[in-house]
């Protein structure tokens, strides 16, 4: 059996599909980016949407979705899980089938190296009226 500590964001590969006892309650598993790559390896190598990876979790975890905010647990995990996939290289949409998600191999959360650099606004000069205004 697996253990919370056996878990490696570094190798998404060998997590366990999301039935393992590593999803229990007990553990102190919560992140819910953990939740997401077991349904995908449970389902491995089927992509799935984001209702089908809620609907796994569910399914095995129903635990997870409960605890997620606001009076809509399933529409609040499904958007949480929405925002995870698009955030994380680990997961990417499936080309030519819109709504599908696949594992990719990378880790599981952004690291440094692999954020985009920051939008910067092209700054102007300040007018007299405005630097006026600031006085």
């Amino acid at each position: 059996m697996h253990t919370s500590k056996d878990l490696r964001r570094e190798e998404p590969l060998s997590i366990p599909g999301i039935s393992d006892q590593i999803f229990c309650k007990e553990n102190d598993l919560k992140d819910m980016i953990w939740f997401i790559a077991g349904a995908l390896r449970q389902a491995s190598p089927q992509p799935l949407t984001v209702q089908q990876i809620r609907s796994s979790i569910e399914e095995h975890q129903p635990w997870r979705i409960d605890e997620c905010r606001g009076t809509n647990k399933r529409l609040s995990a499904e958007r949480n899980i929405r925002w995870i996939l698009s955030c994380s290289p680990a997961f990417e949409s499936v080309a030519g089938s819109p709504g599908y998600w696949r594992m990719t191999g990378n880790h599981l959360v952004r690291t440094s190296n692999l954020l985009p650099p920051l939008p910067v606004a092209p700054m102007s000069r300040m007018t007299e009226e405005e630097i006026r205004a600031c006085l």
